[in-house]
């Protein structure tokens, strides 16, 4: 496994390679290696590595550019809703659209163009 986001995470987070290695019982030759992409990572490693600059392995890998799945991942909640929607036939979630604008119209998130069409449908 090449890494291509080693050393940008590492700079980012405004660590040395010596404290990278300290904090994860790494050698610092193996790192550079990694960052540079001339030795390949084994998945334990990867695994740590992804854990310390609290990344997915993914990330790292450059297969995705989100950092943190989970961060962007749905509550219980949210997900029962989603799946009863993703069942739903094209009048119920045509319903729940304007359900969802109307609240959006209400707590005020909507541009002005939803706002006066909303405003038309009263």
């Amino acid at each position: 496994m090449h890494f291509t986001r080693l050393a940008e995470l590492r700079k980012r987070n405004k660590y040395s390679q010596r404290e990278v290695c300290e904090r994860l019982g790494l050698k610092q030759n193996s790192l550079s290696q990694w960052e540079i992409g001339t030795r390949s990572v084994d998945a334990a490693t990867a695994i740590k590595l992804a854990k310390f600059y609290q990344v997915s392995v993914d990330y790292l890998l450059g297969v995705s550019d989100i950092e943190n799945p989970q961060e962007n991942a749905a509550s219980p909640e949210q997900a029962r809703i989603i799946n009863r929607i993703v069942q739903a036939d094209g009048a119920t979630c045509r319903e729940v659209e304007q359900f969802m604008n109307y609240m959006d119209y209400k707590n005020n998130n909507v541009d002005e163009e939803v706002k006066q069409a909303l405003a038309e449908k009263k």
